[in-house]
């Protein structure tokens, strides 16, 4: 499975005033206005997918694969 296709997570930018409080919590609104890729959005170091909403995300993809779902 191409996971990242279903996951959606692109270098699309997106204006946001959302920002990372630290390296596991996305505050959604608050911040400044700034431009980020969804892959930012998602994942704090651009990278890992190692916050809990990420996480939880992506265990749901998989569940729904397994599941043949999708």
């Amino acid at each position: 499975m191409k996971l990242w296709e279903k996951a959606g997570f692109s270098q699309q930018e997106v204006s946001t005033t959302g920002y990372w409080q630290n390296s596991t919590t996305w505050i959604e609104s608050g911040g400044v206005i700034q431009n980020l890729t969804l892959t930012q959005i998602w994942m704090q170091d651009d990278l890992h997918p190692y916050s809990q909403p990420t996480q939880e995300h992506l265990a749901k993809i998989w569940e729904m694969f397994l599941r043949f779902e999708i």
